[in-house]
């Protein structure tokens, strides 16, 4: 896999030994495309939002609630099929945003509160999604 993670190396290393910095590992589940997301109702974009604020409530318990501003980056895990168009990977985020907004991982979605970095998306062995979500000072 090839991804280009803003934070790498011993300055995330020195994050995480901080208790500044998490990694999430959703295995065996993509979000929807917008495509998908646009052909169908609301109702999936809740069902996707709630499968990931049970899974980060049950798995990463961790993660202490946000007093500031964090960083996150998505990134997802493909072992086949098409690429997506760059202009709609960023879309595949907002259920996830959301989840973290309400288990206060994230204060808010907004540029006040998230240091965003755009969804990429890379070829792998297994299928899933990586998210990287650390303190900003």
């Amino acid at each position: 896999m090839n991804v280009k993670w803003p934070v790498k190396g011993s300055d995330w290393d020195k994050l995480v030994a901080e208790g500044k910095g998490w990694e999430i590992l959703i295995p065996d589940w993509l979000p929807s495309s917008m495509n998908n997301l646009l052909r169908n109702s609301w109702s999936t974009y809740v069902g996707e939002r709630r499968f990931i604020q049970r899974y980060l409530s049950d798995n990463h318990r961790d993660i202490p609630p946000a007093m500031g501003k964090r960083a996150v980056q998505i990134v997802i895990i493909k072992t086949s099929g098409q690429q997506d168009d760059e202009p709609n990977l960023d879309g595949r985020s907002k259920a996830t945003l959301d989840a973290m907004t309400k288990l206060a991982i994230l204060r808010d979605d907004n540029r006040k509160w998230l240091e965003w970095h755009h969804v990429q998306e890379v070829k792998g062995t297994i299928k899933g999604v990586a998210i990287r979500v650390w303190e900003v000072e």
